[in-house]
């Protein structure tokens, strides 16, 4: 997923020489950040679902199937 969708640029605000920080590049940081951590969870959350269903289809599947009693 980095490969495809990589983290946006980070600016520390605490740096140890004093820079004056710019605010509107903080929010914008800030959003960028929120942004990609939805689109990450979402698709995280897709593919959770994508091997869950099938594996809880199967297993209900298996578990309703009628037992046959062999008779010796």
């Amino acid at each position: 997923m980095r490969l495809v969708y990589p983290a946006p640029a980070y600016l520390d605000p605490y740096m140890s020489q004093p820079v004056k920080v710019n605010i509107d590049l903080l929010n914008e940081q800030q959003a960028q950040t929120e942004f990609r951590n939805g689109i990450t969870g979402l698709i995280g959350n897709i593919t959770a679902y994508a091997l869950v269903i099938p594996l809880f289809i199967f297993h209900w599947r298996l578990a309703n199937r009628k037992t046959t009693t062999r008779k010796r």
